[in-house]
């Protein structure tokens, strides 16, 4: 499999998340080349994802999950608060103009 560009390089994985060029192919090809999240096929673009408490690599993602998830502060219970608003919430029709 042949590696995509990512928002890092190989020196930046290596320093931030210990990680050679070997085994973000290894999670490539464990993903099937897709985003751990959505399944968007990452082959133009990727993120390693990691927790930022703990420093430990997950996976990789898409720049559209990778930005969601920071933007829900890795917060569980927001992101389940988000899935129950879109559940349970119904549009109501309004002439916004």
């Amino acid at each position: 499999m042949a590696l995509p560009h990512s928002g890092k390089g190989p020196r930046e994985w290596a320093r931030q998340y210990g990680l050679d060029v070997a085994t973000v192919l290894a999670m490539l090809e464990r993903q099937q080349g897709s985003c751990a999240f959505c399944g968007r096929n990452v082959a133009e673009r990727f993120y390693i994802d990691h927790c930022h408490t703990t420093g430990m690599v997950r996976g990789i993602l898409c720049s559209n999950c990778n930005t969601a998830l920071g933007l829900f502060g890795e917060d569980v219970e927001r992101m389940k608060a988000a899935i129950e608003y879109l559940t349970n919430t119904h549009a109501v029709a309004t002439d916004v103009r």
